[in-house]
């Protein structure tokens, strides 16, 4: 069965009208009526929402968008997000933040090469949220700013080599880091945050030091940290190891964060030694450790603050 959800909100405190549409699959043997459906609702919205300012789609099967001249805030949620779908974005003249979505997190290498987005043209354009897309080619007006949430397979795209100016954002899941860190990650990129989510966080060079500004927000979450922490003086570190921290930098090299938090059940290495040296305090808290410098005893959410998503859109991100 396909369930359709429809709501539309007018005359918002911020006077924004909204409309969610939900298209959720029980059986994927119905994706054609799905798509259908999703036609004719986006059809409708073409005649009869000539006002629509936010668009928020989950839909399993996305059929071409309609033209929405007054669109601001599209979100939309996508199985396979397709080359055809990205070809009427160019479309959405008055467009100001883009959060896309994808599902579908294993596509081929030929198929990701062939999807390209060229947003150059939506000179309204400011945020750009992307979550588990594989892109050919990415195209950003010079205002845009980029939000990248990828997994290991995606994070090495050549693509990504090519919009490092507008890259604010840059979250990546990996549960083996198999090549060490992204070649995105540069000192002069301009990267006011990252977040790292693996199993085991064990990057292959000798320092995380050359990987980030002095600018960057750096959050590490991972069962096993084996982390190089010496010299780093990231604008704030929150490491969250469940299980063992091993800290393999040398003993007179502290970490030289103006604000950390380090937290784990053990903690190894010869690098920890230098933890003393950068006025870290340490207690027990609920049966993990936590040794930390600054204003802030825990370690930092993983937050949000894309400004293009739909939790973001309505205030509901955990910001850090």
């Amino acid at each position: 069965m396909v369930a359709t959800t429809l709501m539309a909100a007018q005359n918002t405190p911020s006077n924004v009208s909204q409309l969610s549409l939900v298209l959720e699959w029980v059986q994927l043997l119905q994706v054609d009526e799905g798509q259908a459906t999703g036609t004719q609702l986006l059809s409708y919205l073409a005649a009869a929402a000539k006002g629509l300012r936010v668009l928020d789609v989950h839909i399993y099967s996305l059929p071409a968008l309609p033209s929405l001249p007054n669109l601001q805030h599209l979100v939309l949620k996508d199985f396979a997000l397709r080359a055809d779908v990205m070809a009427t974005l160019p479309h959405l003249s008055s467009l100001q933040t883009l959060h896309l979505y994808s599902r579908s997190s294993h596509l081929p290498q030929d198929e990701a090469d062939q999807l390209k987005v060229d947003l150059a043209c939506l000179k309204h354009l400011h945020r750009v949220s992307l979550h588990n897309l594989a892109l050919g080619r990415l195209v950003l007006p010079p205002s845009a700013e980029l939000h990248l949430c990828v997994l290991e397979e995606h994070a090495r795209r050549p693509v990504w080599q090519t919009v490092l100016p507008a890259l604010r954002t840059f979250r990546w899941s990996a549960y083996w880091m198999t090549h060490g860190l992204p070649p995105v990650l540069q000192p002069s990129n301009s990267l006011t945050r990252v977040v790292f989510n693996a199993n085991v966080f064990a990057p292959q060079e000798a320092s995380l030091r050359s990987a980030f500004s002095t600018f960057t927000s750096v959050l590490i979450a991972c069962e096993t940290g084996i982390i190089d922490l010496s010299g780093g003086r990231w604008q704030h570190l929150s490491v969250i190891a469940r299980g063992r921290l091993v800290l393999s930098g040398p003993k007179k090299g502290p970490l030289q964060c103006p604000d950390f938090c380090l937290e784990f059940k053990k903690l190894e290495g010869s690098g920890s030694a230098a933890l003393s040296e950068s006025s870290g305090r340490a207690w027990l808290q609920g049966g993990r450790k936590c040794i930390w410098k600054g204003s802030r005893p825990q370690c930092l959410p993983y937050g949000c603050s894309c400004s293009a998503c739909a939790d973001c859109l309505n205030g509901r991100c955990d910001l850090w």
